[in-house]
């Protein structure tokens, strides 16, 4: 049998994130089949969600936490898939300590976070920020599409300011790179430009700033420079330098005390 509503099927009226969940489901998704998936996989991916069918599968002996379908895709990612209504599924996903940063082997590059940035789906990205170590949060922040988008740049182009800006904080603070640049050179703040995500735009702006502003006070030129202003801007002593031809320095400095010398003799 099937597992509830398939691919498509979202309302009229329905908003942005979950419009762009139903075209993912029916991207990525081929069958609603229950056999072609585990039973963990089956009852993650059920419609409407069903929580206490999802502890039950992850009680049995034989589950894998990361196996969900023979298309690949783990029980986290099918949950997330499903949107809104499956997020007490995701939070017991959460719970049972599933990988929350890798993509399935075939398409490495569809990790949860980037699929909920794709789906601009806020509440289930803030879930999996809130959950992850530090090194796991620096690996997801580093992220990028298909196409080599960063993680930031795909948040920065929601539909919604406030969210976009919301999330993109978030990714800054794991410490998200603000001057990554996609294939065509940009940095996130100009896809928020793009956008025509103001608040979003000017937030990035000023971390890629700040940023670049910590990477050049690091740098090793930078403390070159810095020892170097240093000693010009304090009155050195004078040191003359011996020329080839000795006329500086202390070449020049002995000859005019030998001719003083000479003089006072002359005069005696």
């Amino acid at each position: 049998g099937g597992l509830g509503a398939g691919a498509g099927g979202v309302a009229e009226g329905g908003s942005e994130s979950e419009r762009r969940l139903a075209a993912l489901r029916q991207e990525l998704v081929l069958s609603t089949e229950a056999s072609h998936f585990t039973p963990l996989g089956a009852a993650v991916y059920r419609v409407p969600a069903d929580p206490s069918g999802v502890l039950a599968a992850l009680r049995l002996p034989s589950t894998r936490v990361g196996e969900g379908s023979q298309c690949g895709w783990p029980p986290l990612h099918l949950a997330l898939l499903r949107g809104e209504s499956h997020l007490p599924v995701v939070q017991l996903l959460l719970a049972s300590r599933c990988d929350v940063v890798s993509g399935p082997p075939r398409v490495r590059h569809v990790t949860p976070l980037l699929l909920c940035a794709a789906a601009q789906a806020e509440t289930a990205a803030s879930m999996l920020l809130g959950c992850m170590q530090p090194p796991q949060l620096v690996a997801a922040s580093c992220a990028r599409s298909q196409e080599g988008l960063p993680v930031l740049s795909v948040v920065a182009q929601w539909s919604s300011d406030a969210a976009a800006g919301r999330i993109c904080r978030k990714l800054l603070d794991c410490r998200a790179d603000p001057c990554a640049r996609a294939r065509d050179g940009s940095m996130p703040h100009a896809a928020a430009a793009v956008a025509r995500n103001s608040a979003t735009a000017a937030l990035l702006m000023a971390a890629a700033q700040q940023r670049a502003k910590e990477a050049l006070v690091a740098s090793p030129w930078s403390q070159r420079l810095d020892s170097d202003a240093a000693v010009f801007s304090e009155p050195q002593p004078y040191r003359g330098r011996a020329t080839r031809r000795g006329g500086g320095g202390k070449n020049r400095a002995a000859k005019e005390a030998a001719a003083a010398a000479a003089a006072a003799a002359t005069a005696v």
